[in-house]
């Protein structure tokens, strides 16, 4: 049967590369959620103070990740099982520094480890070095690297962490009425472990180097990308409508697929049928121009997935990743699968989850949000035929109310429907109310 496209913030190009891309748009509202992808109760991170708990009273039951020294690898005597929170595609768990509260933390494999500057006050640390840090957007932010003590994830420590410390665009951090952002978990960790990603049972586990899964289905060759700033990104092959190139495996995306203006340029990549254009949020580089439309097809390794949607950058510049990357892989294909990474492997292992299928029609309201504070979203773009364009509403309009729940409340990842909803109330800051229509759009 098919499926409404993926819905909440169409995040093409999640905080790649120290956080770059954040939400390429927000597409509100973009239909359903995926099969999987609703929040329960059994997946939400231990309450505040379970950790402290488990690593003061760990005896023999309870998995532990012993610290090696300084640029050494935590010795793992067997695995060690996180559980995370699915929010619009973004994988949220919880993390503690030198030894403070639990915080949120976005876990990107396309970034690296990094503070907001809120989370790094009161660190009785010093600048390492400074440097600029960029991405989706025109613009570069100056950023500066420390050293934590300690960083810890459920039972797994690392000590004497280099992260890096810069302030975030409010849209990256906001949660509504939750607790902000405290930073992001990044690919570093992916050197220390075999990581495995599980969306259904929503569950990252750290296994030991060289741990093969054994329900895998089909591995591919592991990429070792190096952004501009030295990261290693994990990167698979993959063609998209017959065109091959080099995906950065990213879990900050929650798009399907994304692609470089150099890759559609350099390979004459195009999307097939109908598109849109449009101005979205983009990420801790400002607002970007990108366009969105159905694929063909995406082959990976021995699957063919159809129809994928693929989101491009329409801007020269402001994508910073190396030319020899074709784009992103994000949420939207990788929900699909159990993902497991193994840099000292060299392989990334997949396997399929049973029912789940790519969407094939794209549903939304018609507006490009942004929410440059706590208080309101900004209209960024509206949609041509979409039902915002006909009620009237254009850039720069304030929203302060969704479904009769107040900004203030909500998160990007929050503006979603679902298969039963047909229309959205929305309320703009001079208080006029529209009901509009929840419509497909694509194809």
């Amino acid at each position: 049967m098919a499926k409404n496209r993926l819905s909440c913030s169409v995040l093409a190009g999640g905080p790649t590369l120290r956080a770059a891309s954040a939400l390429l748009g927000a597409l509100v509202l973009l239909g359903p959620l995926a099969s999987g992808a609703e929040k329960k109760a059994a997946d939400l991170p231990p309450p505040p103070g379970t950790l402290a708990r488990e690593l003061e009273h760990s005896g023999a039951g309870a998995p532990r990740a012993a610290v090696s020294p300084v640029g050494g690898d935590p010795a793992l005597g067997r695995p060690i099982e996180i559980p995370f929170v699915l929010e619009g595609g973004h994988i949220i768990v919880e993390a503690s520094i030198n030894g403070g509260p639990l915080l949120p933390f976005l876990f990107d494999t396309g970034a690296g480890t990094t503070l907001t500057e809120d989370t790094a006050q009161g660190l009785r640390t010093s600048a390492k070095r400074s440097l600029q840090v960029g991405g989706v957007g025109r613009k570069r932010l100056s950023a500066r690297t420390i050293e934590v003590d300690r960083i810890t994830i459920g039972a797994a420590t690392f000590e004497h962490h280099t992260v890096t410390v810069h302030d975030f665009r409010n849209i990256i951090v906001d949660r509504g009425s939750r607790a902000r952002l405290a930073g992001f978990i990044g690919s570093e960790l992916l050197m220390r472990f075999a990581v495995t990603i599980d969306f259904k049972q929503r569950l990252l586990t750290f296994n030991a180097l060289g741990f093969r899964p054994p329900s895998s289905q089909f591995a591919l060759p592991l990429g070792m990308s190096i952004s501009p700033e030295g990261l290693s990104l994990p990167s698979v092959q993959a063609e998209v409508d017959g065109v091959a190139g080099e995906f950065v495996l990213d879990t900050g995306s929650t798009g399907e697929v994304f692609v470089s203006r150099a890759f559609q340029r350099s390979r004459a990549f195009g999307g097939r049928g109908k598109s849109f254009r449009f101005l979205g949020a983009g990420g801790i580089g400002g607002p970007a121009h990108v366009s969105l439309g159905f694929g063909e097809r995406l082959r990976l390794g021995p699957l063919s997935l159809s129809p994928p949607m693929i989101m491009g950058s329409m801007d020269e510049a402001g994508f910073a990743v190396p030319p020899s990357i074709a784009g992103l892989i994000g949420y939207g294909v990788l929900r699909l699968f159990v993902v497991t990474i193994d840099y000292q492997a060299g392989r990334v292992y997949f396997e399929r989850i049973a029912g789940r299928e790519l969407p094939t029609a794209f549903r939304s309201a018609g507006m490009m949000l942004d929410k440059p504070d706590h208080d309101a979203f900004e209209i960024l773009d509206v949609l041509a035929g979409s039902a915002a364009e006909r009620a009237g509403l254009r850039r720069g309009d304030l929203i302060v109310e969704v479904g009769g729940r107040s900004a203030r409340d909500l998160g990007i990842s929050d503006l979603s429907v679902r298969d039963s909803e047909e229309t959205l109330l929305v309320t703009t800051s001079d208080r006029r109310s529209y009901d509009l229509a929840i419509e497909k759009l694509l194809p």
